[in-house]
């Protein structure tokens, strides 16, 4: 990582510090790389009152709960062992965190954010969108969710790739996702082990009755294109893994028995039918999964995110919250 590339770890509104600040210095020290903490704070009645005390005297509310935050934000920052890591502290009010974090994360161009993961019931995430499965789908840099009760040292890691996506020498997602993993690796100087998952899922056992030779067809495809990546990418052989099953859960169960602390993957954004038919393997490991997780964007990321949310207005709303905190302040 290049010591100018930014780490934006995010807090909640209230509370200590947690694991995500603590993985986010592990890294910053490695890296030599500078630490921005950002806060998100909102109350919706400061928002409703504005129409009946006016806009100035909720921009001053507003601006009254900012400052408290910064105040106590600073202060979690200064009694950190920061070890000489550079440490900018920000607090926004985020009415759509979402939106307050993909800002934040262009305004600084962060290479990574940094964020504890908030586990939430299937129920609730059928019906609801958690900031984590937002960022997981929209935020067009890395994405290192970490688990609340993660160890303290990265020791060892895996690298899941779709080895049938891509030919093993195009420099598209797995390379990219390979790279990152690598450059993790080698800041927390942990083991890394390449796995694949040929997706047998349960559709497609019940479509296949009666065609095995077309099982065992995409069955052969699928190892010979682990084991022609792995050849040209150098992975030595007691690291390699070709596992099949759901992808999610297989993924989940090696993690489990080979004492993963951090695996990555890649997450492409599926909208619509595509995402409900299909699936996403990084929305259901995140939620289950003990070990930290990376998700990886391709390189096209920020293109989508503009054309499906308007990077220019997205600026300009925030640009907007920001003067109004400035002025209040005055």
């Amino acid at each position: 990582m290049d010591p100018n590339d930014a780490l934006l770890t995010i807090l909640p509104s209230a509370g200590e510090p947690g694991a995500a600040v603590a993985r986010a210095l592990q890294l910053a020290r490695a890296s030599g790389a500078p630490l921005h903490l950002c806060a998100l704070v909102y109350d919706p009645a400061v928002d409703l009152a504005a129409a009946r005390v006016g806009l100035a005297l909720a921009a001053h509310a507003r601006n009254d709960i900012l400052r408290a935050r910064l105040f106590e934000l600073e202060r979690q920052a200064a009694a950190l062992d920061a070890g000489g890591v550079t440490i900018h502290c920000d607090v926004r009010w985020a009415a759509d965190a979402a939106e307050a974090v993909i800002a934040k994360a262009l305004e600084i161009d962060a290479r990574t954010v940094i964020k504890e993961v908030h586990r939430e019931s299937g129920f609730k995430r059928a019906l609801f969108t958690p900031l984590d499965g937002q960022l997981l789908r929209w935020l067009p840099c890395e994405l290192l969710l970490v688990n609340p009760q993660s160890q303290p040292a990265i020791r060892r890691m895996a690298v899941a790739l779709d080895v049938l996506a891509e030919a093993p020498e195009d420099d598209g997602l797995n390379r990219r996702i390979l790279r990152a993993a690598l450059r993790l690796a080698e800041y927390f100087d942990a083991r890394l082990d390449l796995v694949s998952v040929f997706p047998f899922l349960p559709t497609y056992s019940r479509a296949l009755i009666g065609m095995s030779g077309l099982y065992q067809q995409l069955d052969a495809q699928h190892r010979e294109a682990f084991e022609a990546y792995c050849r040209i990418h150098r992975i030595p052989e007691d690291r390699r893994h070709r596992l099949t099953g759901v992808p999610a859960l297989a993924l989940e169960q090696f993690a489990e028995r080979h004492g993963v602390d951090l695996l990555a993957l890649g997450s492409v954004y599926r909208k619509g039918w595509e995402r409900l038919l299909l699936g996403s393997t990084a929305e259901s490991l995140v939620q289950d999964i003990d070990a930290d997780t990376l998700l990886v964007k391709p390189a096209w990321a920020l293109e989508a995110l503009d054309r499906a949310l308007d990077l220019k207005a997205l600026r300009e709303r925030q640009a907007r919250l920001r003067l109004d905190a400035e002025a209040a302040d005055e």
